[in-house]
């Protein structure tokens, strides 16, 4: 072993010869590195060789093996090792041999400090920090970073006088190296230093926050793109690792990041990286963000961006800049409350959505789209009074504002379509000529821009017909279908699969209307059903697999009973293709016949249901390796579990340079985001859509299916286990569902008179344990399975117990998963971002489904709940108002007489609500005082109330809320059954008869004409006097939609029609429709 020929195959590993580079590095492994001398030699290298490269990667190997056999070199030497590699490390006249030297320095130090060993090292490093030569400072300064670095406790260190001489070097920019390399130490130190105790260095630190701003600034103002990126990393390292180190100066922080980002004279990527720090900001700090409301002026900050030369929003823009912009406002509005990001945004689309300049209505209807997703229930509220804008902007002069308004439209259209549908018509005539010239666009440089286009056209319109029923979508299917089914043979694929969504989703709108198309459409789109390649085209074929079970959903059982039998084969074998998408779609594929023909899917329940277990059992660390260098070598080749997952660990260099772009991808797949989780997420909602259609058929399944669904419970990925629980909460449904009538029907409060089965009793006791021992926080699925299947759900010994403490800490955001590790004041009391109000929204839907499975039980539990749900009906935000609410309303419709004690409190809060300025509220206000009234027992508190009632009441008749209206009309329908002598019906009925027919919530057709029904028992004049008006009324309840009113009601309202008969027989020939009634 020499040290020549170990010179000679490290110049081997520089060479431009492959070949050569593998033999060299064969050699090294096999020949040197697995020898203690090889250290030895590669240190006298670097020091006596000439040659820089050569010295560089000296240094580098030498690194990687100091864990190894540093402790193996003689003690004796160890000394004048030191002093020489210090010595020519201090000499160097490259910056690349510095720094790897200066690195390999701190790895020796990390191995001698420990043995206290070499402890002068950093005063010496101090010292040099100091020195009046600029490259003394700046090589004492990097090694000084270095030793940090690889020091596992730097705690030992003497802060004081590192702080003392970082507080000079900082300042050193006229050496930019020596300000980088103390921000580069500053950065490690901040990773120990504690924030929560007593920590005396906590202050000093602090102060260097505007000092390495100014770095920052200097290095931005003299283009030093690489510090300026490399300090952008540093300042992230400290904000992830300790983000309350920056609390003092965090608004000055941000507002200093965000003046980069706007200034257009910067470099558009140093503007990125003050977005994306910016960004960091939001995730790391959110209630600090909060606190200081910076969501208003950041607002702002991305609007003047976006409406600038240089940053114009585009279909699809992929611009660096453009693109984080967008991104810091999603995750704003997603994180941030309405009235901070959301709310300033509606006001900036009104102003400059008529703007005079292109891109101020470009950044306006761009930016309003991009916060649809995080606060889409403000939205929500905000949308119609926006919609003739929106509106313009698609009619808009400019092409370019056009195409963001497509754009937009398929946004809005995908998570609002009801509140668009309000203008279906010129909606969908505006999408029709965007589309149409969007395909005249014709060759050239804009031609893929044009494509783009229409594809957003056709995803809009695919977003929009959703929000519309069968009858308004008929107008437009002899236009919409031909047109579209057109566009799946363009030669574009992004055109084919929007035209080919957007035709399913019209199906699934139009339900048996679309019969004329169904056949033209299903042999149109079984040309996609058997292509098995290339990559493209097996994402066409999942599309059309989607859209032909939308296509089964929409026409029923009989007219594609002949298709089944085919796709079924089809689908089974795309499989095999190993497409992800076309897996998903496969299997809801399966999960739509099962709703059109549910136990008639029994031919196909065995292989579909093996297949969804195979697809649930998948392995998901076949190739998940992740690299470590030489301290971790004792566990390469062995396998760890991360995150539940066995991970193959490799060596440092059996992983490809290349790489390095897929490591977000692979930690990823670790942490359970992947396609084999998204895969399973799927097949989970499939299996349970499965058993809950197929009923008696799957029971042979059942036992299979809980083992299947049980590890799941545990998995990696959030979404599968959420998928998990909702399965098992909807196989708890369908087999109480299965049971006799004497055991499924069950009645409100405990004890439990007639028990269930013991196989649903085994699956409760599982599903409840995993329950209480993670509450799932956002899944409705609990609320919905009490209400469902009555209390045996949480009958077992302390989970009702259990239930109400998750509960009332939800409701009071104490819950683990509302806690911040940001300081209370911080928090704004009563502001939440519509996320966090989820959370809650959950623990309230549960409240309610408590109060309908324990009945007027519920009582002794609401003493609890009242005070935590109460004051949520107070709330600064019209939507967690009108929820709360809401569930008041279900719980006093639950607890039945129960809510007689409460009564006071009740009438307080609803009587109040009834005036608020929210439309959403009044309408819950409404409902909720016509509940209480026909539940409560306490007459002479409602008898006092009714004029106060009344005169609440009265403005709400006048306004044109559908939806408020008919909440109105059940509200004076439930005063007048129960305490008809203690309000005048000769006013009131008439105003109540002009609300009907009821327009929206047919709900309310239950105490509405069971009130009318008795008044006529009962031989009311007035009820008499308005016969033409009810019964023109009755008609048109009684036609289409269908089941505007249900069975019990129809019969009730059957009476009064066979009394017309008989009585006053020219009304029925008058209204022949009334004639259903008696059906």
């Amino acid at each position: 072993m020499s040290q020549d020929n170990l010179r000679a195959l490290l110049a081997g590993v520089l060479t431009p010869d492959t070949a050569r580079v593998k033999e060299s590095t064969a050699k090294l492994k096999k020949d040197y590195y697995g020898s203690p001398q090889s250290l030895g030699l590669l240190l006298q290298i670097l020091v006596s060789q000439d040659n820089i490269e050569i010295r560089q990667l000296a240094a580098t190997e030498a690194r990687k093996l100091v864990p190894k056999y540093w402790a193996k070199i003689p003690d004796g030497q160890k000394p004048d090792i030191r002093s020489h590699l210090l010595q020519s490390t201090m000499e160097e006249s490259n910056k690349a041999v510095r720094h790897a030297s200066s690195r390999l320095i701190g790895a020796i130090a990390q191995k001698d400090i420990a043995k206290s060993q070499w402890t002068d090292l950093p005063g010496i490093m101090l010292e040099g920090a100091t020195n009046s030569s600029p490259q003394a400072r700046e090589v004492s300064t990097y090694i000084l970073f270095s030793i940090l670095d690889e020091l596992e406790d730097s705690s030992a260190f003497d802060y004081k006088s590192m702080f003392h001489a970082f507080s000079q070097t900082i300042q050193d920019l006229e050496h930019p190296e020596v300000p980088m390399n103390t921000i580069f130490a500053l950065s490690k130190i901040a990773i120990e230093i504690d924030t929560d105790g007593d920590d005396s260095a906590l202050a000093t630190f602090r102060q260097f926050i505007p000092k390495i701003i100014t770095v920052l600034l200097h290095f931005i103002n003299t283009e030093d793109t690489d510090n300026t990126t490399q300090t952008f990393e540093c300042l992230q390292t400290i904000l992830d690792a300790t983000p309350k180190i920056l609390d003092p100066h965090f608004r000055e922080l941000v507002q200093g990041m965000a003046s980069i980002a706007e200034d257009s004279s910067k470099d558009p990527g140093t503007r990125t990286q003050a977005l994306n720090f910016l960004l960091s900001c939001v995730i790391e700090r959110k209630m600090k963000f909060q606190g200081l409301r910076l969501g208003n002026n950041m607002t702002k900050m991305i609007f003047d961006i976006l409406s600038s030369d240089d940053a114009v929003p585009t279909a699809d823009d992929e611009k660096d800049l453009t693109t984080s912009c967008l991104h810091l406002l999603s995750l704003m509005a997603s994180e941030l409350p309405p009235p901070q990001v959301a709310g300033p945004v509606v006001e900036l689309f009104k102003k400059y959505a008529k703007s005079s300049e292109i891109r101020q209505r470009q950044a306006a209807i761009t930016i309003l789209a991009t916060v649809v997703e995080g606060a889409t229930d403000f939205v929500a509220t905000q949308l119609p009074e926006l919609l003739p804008s929106i509106l313009k902007l698609l009619n808009d002069p400019s092409d370019k504002v056009r195409e963001s308004s497509v754009l937009a439209c398929r946004d809005i259209a995908d998570s609002l379509p009801e509140v668009m549908a309000k203008e279906h018509e010129q909606f969908l005539s505006a999408l029709a000529k965007n589309l149409q010239s969007a395909m005249q666009g014709g060759e050239g440089p804009d031609a893929s821009r044009h494509l783009k286009v229409a594809a957003n056209c056709c995803l809009a319109i695919d977003g929009l017909v959703t929000g519309l029923e069968a009858k308004d979508v008929r107008a437009y299917m002899p236009e919409l279908v031909p047109n579209l089914s057109r566009l799946f043979s363009h030669p574009n694929s992004d055109i084919r699969k929007s035209a080919i969504s957007a035709v399913g989703s019209l199906a699934k709108a139009a339900e048996k209307d679309f019969m004329p198309y169904f056949e033209q459409t299903m042999d149109a789109l079984s040309q996609f059903a058997e292509v098995t390649e290339p990559e493209e085209e097996l994402a066409l074929r999942a599309i059309a697999v989607d859209t032909m079970g939308d296509l089964a959903e929409a026409v029923g059982p009989v007219p594609f009973r002949s298709y089944v039998q085919p796709l079924i084969k089809s689908s089974e074998e795309g499989l095999a293709l190993d497409h992800p998408r076309l897996k998903e779609t496969s299997y809801m594929l399966w999960g739509s016949l099962s709703k059109v023909y549910k136990e008639e899917f029994k031919p196909f329940l065995g292989s579909a249901v093996q297949k969804l277990y195979e697809a649930l059992a998948q392995e998901e660390d076949a190739d998940i390796e992740v690299p470590l260098d030489d301290q971790g070598s004792d566990l390469v080749g062995q396998e760890v579990i991360i995150s539940g997952k066995k991970i193959k660990v490799v060596g440092e260099n059996e992983l490809d340079d290349d790489d390095d772009d897929d490591d977000e991808e692979s930690w990823n797949d670790i942490m359970g985001y992947s396609d084999v989780a998204q895969e399973k997420e799927v097949a989970l909602e499939t299996l349970a859509d499965i058993f809950s259609n197929t009923g008696k058929e799957y029971l042979p399944y059942y036992e299979k299916t809980v083992e299947a669904i049980l590890p799941l419970l545990e998995h990696s990925s959030e979404g599968v286990r959420g998928s998990a629980i909702s399965a098992m909460f909807r196989l708890y449904a369908s087999l109480w569902n299965l049971q006799p009538e004497a055991q499924s029907k069950w009645e409100p409060g405990l004890p439990i008179k007639t028990p269930p089965s013991t196989e649903i009793e085994k699956i409760r006791d599982l599903l409840m344990t995993k329950v209480m021992s993670e509450y799932p926080t956002e899944d409705d699925s609990l609320a919905e399975a009490l209400t469902t299947c009555g209390p045996f759900l949480i009958s077992s010994q302390g989970t009702v117990e259990t239930l109400v403490r998750v509960l009332t800490n939800l409701l009071a955001k104490e819950h683990p998963c509302q806690q911040e590790y940001e300081d209370v004041e911080d928090l704004l009391d009563d502001q939440n971002s519509e996320d966090a109000w989820l959370v809650i929204e959950s623990a309230l839907d549960v409240v309610y489904g408590m109060a309908q499975a324990f009945g007027p039980q519920f009582a002794e539990l609401w003493k609890i709940f009242e005070k935590s749900v109460l004051k949520h009906a107070s709330a600064t935000s019209a939507t967690e108002r009108a929820a709360t609410v809401g569930t008041i309303a279900e719980v006093i419709k639950g607890m039945k007489e129960g809510c007689t004690p409460f009564t006071d409190s009740f009438l307080k809060i609803i009587l109040h609500r009834l005036s608020d300025e929210s439309t959403a509220v009044k309408i819950n206000a409404s409902y909720a005082i016509g509940m209480l009234v026909e539940k409560s027992r306490k007459e002479a508190v409602l008898k006092k109330a009714y004029p106060s009632i009344l005169s609440k009441l009265e403005p709400l008749l006048q306004m044109d809320d559908a939806h408020l209206l008919d909440n109105a009309a059940g509200c004076v329908a439930r005063l007048i059954a129960k305490y008809p002598d203690n309000l005048p019906i000769g006013d009131v009925l008439p105003v109540l008869v002009n609300l009907l027919p009821l327009k929206e919530d047919y709900e309310e057709n239950t105490p509405v004409w069971s009130m009318i029904v008795h008044l006529y028992k009962s031989g009311n004049d007035t009820v008499q006097q308005l016969t033409p008006q009810i019964a023109a009324a009755l008609e048109k309840t009684l036609s289409e939609p269908e089941d505007q009113i249900k069975d019990e009601t129809k019969e009730e309202v059957g009476q009064m029609v066979t009394y017309w008969q008989s009585k006053q027989p020219n009304v029925l020939q008058q209204y022949p429709g009334l004639s259903k009634a008696l059906d």
